[in-house]
Order: C-alpha cells, then structure tokens, then sequence
C-alpha cells in the first residue's frame, strides 16, 4: 500500500511540473520563425545576453506573442537585426528594461509601433537611409537614447514616436523632410535646439509639447504649426511667429511659462484658441492690424500681461479672450467690435476703464466680473441685455450708465459691487422694471445704490399724485376711454389691477 501510494505521489509530481517546464521552455525558446507570410525571418537567442534576427523580407506585423515571441526576456542587453530584414514588427522589445543596444540593417524600410517602447537602448542611433516608415510610439520612453539621426531624404512619422525621451539632446531629420510627426517630441525635456530642414512644411499637433526647445524652429517652407506644438515648453522666452503660416493651431504656446516676448505677423488674420493662455510672464501684446477674429482663452491667465491692443476690424472678443490676466491696466477696444464673450475680462484686477463701442448690443455673463478696480462705467445706447454677474465683485464701481436701449438685464449683475452707489438710467421707472429678469433679485445688488432715471413713469397717476375730479382721455392701463364722472375711478381700480399684476 505505501509503494502504491508512493507511485502515485511520484506521479503527481511530474504531471504538476510538467506544465511549468513547457511554459518555461516556451518563454525561452532559442530559436524560431517571426516571419510574416511568405516570409522567412527568424529568431535565435544565446541563451544569456544577445537576440539575433536574421532572414529575407518582414517580420510578421502583429503582436509577436501570439506565436510564442518571448516577452520578458530578462537578460537580453542586445539585439541585432542582420541585413536581408526590411520590417521590425509591433512591440518587438516593448518592456525589454535590460536592452541597451540595437543593431539596424541597410535593409531596414518599417519599423513597427511600440517596437522598442520602454527599452532603454544605447544613447545613439542611426537610421539607415532605406527606411521609410516609422510607426507611432516606436521608440517611446527610451530614456538612455540621447542622439538620433537619419541617412535617408525623407521618412514617414506617425505619432509620438520619440515621446518622453527625456534624455535626448540632439535630432537630426532626414534631409529633405516635410513633416515633423504629430507628438514626436513631445516630453523630450533635454532636447533644447533643433535644426530643421528648410523642407518642412508642417510642424504636428504637440510635436514639441513638453521639451526643452528654446528657441522656434523657422523652416523656409513652413506653413503650418499644429496644435500645442509648443505647449508647456518652459525654455521659450520669445517667439517671433514666422510670415506666411497658413495654418496656427489652437493652445500652440499655452503655459510657456517663461514666455516674455511676442511678434506676431504682419499677414495674420485670426488668434487661435488659447494661442498663449497661461503664458504668466507675457508682460504685453500688439495685435497685428489685419486680424479680425481673437479666440476664445487666446490670452487667458496671461497674469503679467499690462497692455493690450486690438486693431480696428476685430468683431469679436471672444470668451475668457483676457479672463484672469490681473496685470492688465488698459486695452484698446475700437469700434469694429459688436460682441464680447461670456467672462472676456474676469479678474482683470487692475482694469481701471473700459470703453464699450456702440456696436455691443450685450454684456454677457460674468464679463467684467471681479474687476476689482474699475470705478466708473458707462454703456453706450444699443446695449440691450446685462447677463448674469455681468460686473458681479468690482467692488470699486463707484456708477454706471445704463441706456434706456436695455430689454434685460439680471438681478444678480451688479452683486457685490459694494461701492456702487449710483445707477444712471436713460428710461423711466417701469422701462426698467420691465427689463429686469424673473425671479432674479434686485437690481441694486447690495442695495445701497440710488436709481436715477432720465424720465418719469408715463402714467399720470401715481404715489403723490392729486386726481382731479373728473379726469378724462385715455388710461394708460388699458388704453381706453373712461369719460363721464365715474371714468377717475374706473382709471384708479385698473392702477390697482396693475400695481398687483406686477406690470408696473
């Protein structure tokens, strides 16, 4: 019975361990085909340091895992892909901590997506002038990679292909590149200057958000700078916009945090969205005269911004265009302009004055909140509707003018304005009762304010008035007639009636 059970006990071992041993045998595989169909391109590995792929034609695209490819290949410091190879597959090193050198053939035209993401490799390479594409993310996060340069004239670059290779200094294109891939340097902190070639064209969305770049690259031929190409680049301290860029995307300098100077072109027609917003130490702006559109959030947060000038032709001032720059202590708004954005001056704390054209036919929301230091404000007539918190918080405004053009205005629009004490309206009593909107407060916001208005209710009776005894002509309540010695007091139920409607 104990030799029984010992056999037994014998067997159950090797049936437990076998698995294991299979998996292992399969995670370290000294040698195999990575061929794509048709293709015959294989693998063979020494057994402590060194892969070597060798063969004709490509490797197989997809993940490699899915035909046993080992993936934690622990030890393995080098990699060298001998020629006749013109394809290096997806993820071929991802993950490999321990690779420090890479070996490319002449051969080489496709280097795949996230081939060599998160391997540290060697801090130079060259690639060979063969190649012609190189998919997104292929060399992300390559921390030891310091140089790259290209033989070739030309390669296609998908995105982020050299993202948050933090320690990389120098890049060298291909000599006839057009495009600068959408990511491509993107977190790139040590790489400071870069020389392109006056072939580039197009400079990609975020192609240099993050890095170190100093100063902007200026190609002969570009054309277009895409979206936060430049984002959150702390080492640019000026930027001279170059003429004949047909293309600036949105936030393309948001956050340069040392940004202290900038020149626009002269042939610049529109500010993109948040083209500088969050540029803290952007101490003054000079709008070229041919722009007629200004984004929203174009200089939000611009908190050292002082002085600011819009050219005649501008329409618009869009929304949050100059919120929270704190700095700001005069701006010039011509008269072109007929609209502003919700909340296009909030927190401008040292605005002193401003001038509203007569083209403005609304205040929107929160435009002019928490101006701490605007005193006095005149509206001009045309102006019909005052949103909400319009100047909620300038605690300093002393008066506004308000013309009798207004058909809204909020409640809550002059809260908090704890200075104010006069209001000057260009209507009577009831025009403005009638512009305040439903339910939303008082116009007097702290109610210290006194109203005084340019004309007098057009109802002859009134708190203060003496009837005669016979009044006739019209009621100015219900438009008709009431003659004849009860026509007084038809005249005051029908005041009554109103009074308690609320239409007076």
């Amino acid at each position: 019975m104990k030799k029984a059970l010992s056999i037994i006990l014998a067997i159950l071992t090797i049936c437990l361990a076998f698995p294991s041993a299979a998996a292992a045998g399969d995670a370290l595989q000294p040698t195999g085909n990575i061929g794509a169909e048709g293709d015959n391109v294989t693998w063979n590995y020494d057994g402590v340091d060194t892969v070597i792929i060798s063969g004709t034609g490509a490797m197989r695209a997809n993940e490699l895992t899915e035909i046993g490819w080992p993936t934690a290949f622990t030890k393995v410091t080098t990699v060298i892909i001998e020629e006749g190879v013109t394809t290096i597959s997806e993820s071929l090193c991802s993950g490999w901590k321990g690779v420090t050198s890479i070996s490319l053939p002449s051969t080489l035209e496709r280097i795949g997506r996230s081939a060599f993401s998160g391997a540290p490799l060697q801090s130079e390479i060259v690639f060979p002038a063969s190649l012609q594409v190189i998919e997104a993310n292929a060399f992300h996060n390559c921390s030891n990679l310091t140089g790259i340069s290209f033989l070739g004239e030309t390669v296609q670059f998908e995105s982020s292909v050299f993202w948050n290779c933090r320690n990389l200094t120098e890049a060298i294109l291909p000599s006839k590149q057009e495009t600068v891939g959408a990511g491509m340097f993107d977190g790139c902190s040590k790489l400071l200057t870069i020389d392109l070639p006056d072939t580039v064209k197009t400079i990609g969305n975020a192609a240099f958000r993050s890095s170190g770049i100093s100063e902007l690259p200026d190609p002969a031929a570009l054309t277009e700078i895409g979206a936060e190409a430049f984002r959150l680049c702390p080492n640019l301290t000026s930027v001279s916009i170059p003429q004949g860029l047909e293309t600036l995307g949105s936030s393309a300098f948001e956050a340069c945090a040392n940004l202290t100077e900038v020149l626009l072109p002269n042939d610049m027609t529109a500010i993109p969205f948040g083209l500088f917003r969050n540029c803290e130490k952007l101490g003054a702006i000079e709008i070229p005269a041919d722009v007629r559109f200004i984004g929203e959030a174009a200089f939000d947060d611009c908190q050292s911004l002082q002085t600011a000038t819009v050219p005649n032709g501008v329409q618009t001032i869009g929304r949050n265009v100059f919120s929270r720059c704190t700095s700001l202590k005069s701006i010039q708004v011509p008269d072109s302009v007929q609209q502003f954005g919700e909340a296009a001056f909030f927190q401008c704390k040292a605005l002193e004055e401003i001038r509203v054209p007569y083209g403005v036919k609304q205040i929107p929301t929160a435009c002019f909140a928490e101006c701490t230091s605007l005193k006095t404000v005149t509206l001009p007539e045309g102006v019909e509707t005052i949103g909400e918190r319009a100047f909620s918080g300038c605690t300093s405004l002393e008066s506004i003018t308000i013309p009798d053009s207004l058909t809204s205005i909020y409640g809550n629009a002059l809260e908090k304005c704890y200075a104010l004490t006069d209001i000057y309206y260009g209507g009577c009593p009831a025009q403005l009762r009638q512009c305040l909107v439903s339910g939303s407060g008082s116009i007097l916001g702290t109610g210290k304010a006194v109203v005084h208005y340019a004309k007098e209710d057009p109802q002859p009776f009134g708190p203060g008035v003496q009837l005669t005894e016979e009044p006739q002509g019209s009621c100015p309540f219900c438009g008709e007639d009431h003659d004849g010695a009860f026509g007084w007091l038809i005249s005051i139920i029908h005041y009554i009636l109103a009074l308690f409607s609320g239409k007076l």
